[in-house]
């Protein structure tokens, strides 16, 4: 007869064993792909907290997991098309109309300083170069108008780059503004200095983003309240946003990082590579969220590549792609000062979403009238819709993984078709 310590060991072997077995024999159960994952998350996060007999479990656990059902990574080719900035995009600013005056700049000084001077109707033309600048934020002084807007752009894009090294960036507190054909990247040393490429606050309304790179940022755009006023009306289009490397802070890491605010579009952008530095503890990280009891916002033809570049460094390194709500908001931060919801009315429609293999795709938190359309969702968890003020229409979706209601939230699941498994496309070019 076996003693209890024989008995403890031969479990511990033959559990695994079978499994690995059911694991092997049903690669495309979700179900079975989601266990899976949850198992390699709780080794990943337990096997360098333990030592002697339960280190060597876990380390077993670890080999057997191998066996798991997984998912490959999906290559993207972004090609010259239809999604991010392009100099093909021709941008056309109306000179001859509306009295716009043209003042071209050639140095970080004059840069600056026209910055601070131009006013409704000036266009700060910025001649082909790279420019360095240095310091804690860029400030712009005056609002441009509905008909005459203030318009920072260089002529083609890729013609000028703006290596920030710099905490904020450009800091926009004045609305109509309008940003074109410009290269952003933080050259910091330390990541935790380079926050934003550009930060939107208060009364940033009706401001333009379009047809830009940002690269090497914690939030490449962010946007914010300030003494009641948030920014609202906002349109971010034809950009790109990634990152080189998982960046070493932490303070959140969200390519677009909206809190508060109404009506944003944005729209037919290009957002990759949002990684935080994993240590051996979880680390979640976003493409793009509304959140902070905004409404109205519009998540639209975007292609999100939780992994394009920069693969996941272990299954501890969480990527969501979209999300109405995010990690939520404390109320001293939020648009209504009460949170009860973090974004209301909003949309997620016509985006490709791929690689967000340790979680979902879209994650809704506290988002009530939702619309989920016309997406597609490769290699991923798919869609999570979190908490009872949550309601949301999920429809004509094409995803991986499987469309989830929890902790009260309430979904009408309409005409979706799932994409087994192992049926997945290994490559997209942009003009899939």
């Amino acid at each position: 007869m076996m003693s209890k310590k024989q008995r403890y060991w031969l479990g511990a072997f033959i559990v695994p064993t079978l499994i690995v077995f059911t694991f092997y024999y049903a690669k495309t159960s979700v179900v079975l792909y989601q266990l899976g994952l949850k198992a390699n998350k709780y080794v990943a996060l337990n096997v360098n907290k333990n030592s002697g007999v339960r280190k060597h479990l876990l380390k077993y656990a670890e080999h057997i997991l191998q066996y798991s059902p997984r998912t490959h990574n999906i290559s993207y080719q972004k090609n010259d098309a239809i999604v991010g900035a392009t100099p093909s995009l021709v941008l056309t600013p109306e000179f001859g109309k509306n009295s716009y005056k043209i003042i071209k700049v050639k140095n970080v000084s004059q840069l600056l300083r026209q910055l601070n001077l131009a006013k409704a109707g000036d266009i700060i033309w910025i001649a082909p170069g790279v420019y360095k600048l240095i310091g804690k934020r860029f400030p712009v002084k005056h609002s441009g108008t509905s008909t005459q807007k203030i318009i920072l752009m260089a002529e083609t894009f890729g013609s000028v780059l703006l290596q920030l090294d710099s905490v904020e960036g450009l800091y926009l507190t004045q609305p109509h503004w309008s940003i074109h054909n410009l290269i952003f990247e933080g050259v910091c040393r330390y990541d935790n200095n380079c926050e934003h490429g550009i930060h939107l606050i208060g009364n940033a309304d009706n401001t333009e983003i379009i047809n830009n790179r940002f690269i090497n940022f914690n939030a490449h755009i962010k946007s914010n309240g300030r003494r009641g006023d948030f920014p609202d009306n906002i349109t971010i289009r034809h950009n790109d946003f990634y990152n080189q490397s998982p960046r070493k802070t932490k303070n959140p890491v969200t390519p677009i990082d909206v809190v508060g605010g109404n009506d944003w579009l944005i729209e037919n952008n290009f957002i990759a590579d949002f990684a935080l530095k994993e240590q051996n503890n979880f680390t979640v990280s976003y493409g793009a969220f509304l959140k902070g009891a905004s409404q109205r916002g519009k998540i639209v033809g975007n292609v999100v590549n939780c992994a394009w570049n920069v693969p996941h460094q272990s299954f501890l390194d969480i990527r969501i792609g979209l999300s109405l709500g995010g990690g939520g908001t404390a109320k001293a931060f939020c648009q209504d000062a009460v949170c009860d919801y973090e974004h209301k009315d909003g949309v997620i429609e016509n985006n490709l979403i791929l690689n967000c293999q340790n979680d979902v795709s879209i994650y809704l938190n506290k988002a009530p009238d939702s619309m989920i359309k016309d997406n597609i969702l490769l290699n991923s968890l798919g869609i999570d819709a979190r908490f009872s003020i949550t309601t949301a229409t999920i429809q004509n979706n094409q995803y991986q993984g499987r469309i989830k209601a929890r902790d009260g939230a309430w979904i009408r699941n309409i005409n979706n078709k799932n994409i087994p498994l192992n049926d997945m496309q290994t490559s997209f070019i942009a003009d899939d």
